[in-house]
């Protein structure tokens, strides 16, 4: 595969905990599990909703947006993924949100009426499986 043939994409993976941002790292980093694919992948981690949010900031003012965020509903003890969707959507309204988690305790519309359009958010529950976040990041990219 000729290197003009790669697709490499910015994602942003936010999670409290760390055996699930190692998880990304595997399914979207991990050139062993996908050696012959033509998405590669730019990961960047955060733990918390502000941390996120200054890294969507900081990479839409170097014109370097993200084309996905995979973003957990609960982040203790900071503020939670939909106040951190909120946000996001604020300063990058075209980048895909995949909200995370491994409890449902919010209502689906909720997402939908916070973090509007309804089009660019999607939504997993935990346990996923590695080929899902893949499968996820190559079509939202």
């Amino acid at each position: 595969m000729k290197i003009e043939d790669t697709h490499r994409q910015r994602i942003l993976a936010v999670d409290d905990e760390l055996n699930i941002l190692e998880f990304y790292n595997d399914a979207l980093c991990n050139p062993g599990l996908w050696n012959k694919s033509q998405y590669e992948f730019e990961l960047v981690q955060c733990r918390q909703g502000d941390a996120a949010l200054e890294a969507v900031k900081k990479a839409v003012t170097e014109g370097s947006p993200f084309a996905v965020i995979f973003l957990d509903l609960n982040l203790p003890p900071g503020p939670d993924g939909i106040w951190a969707g909120e946000q996001i959507r604020k300063i990058d309204p075209y980048v895909n949100l995949v909200m995370v988690t491994g409890v449902m305790d919010v209502d689906l519309r909720t997402l939908a009426r916070n973090i509007p359009p309804e089009n660019k958010i999607l939504y997993v529950r935990k346990p996923f499986h590695i080929q899902e976040i893949r499968q996820f990041a190559v079509a939202l990219s």
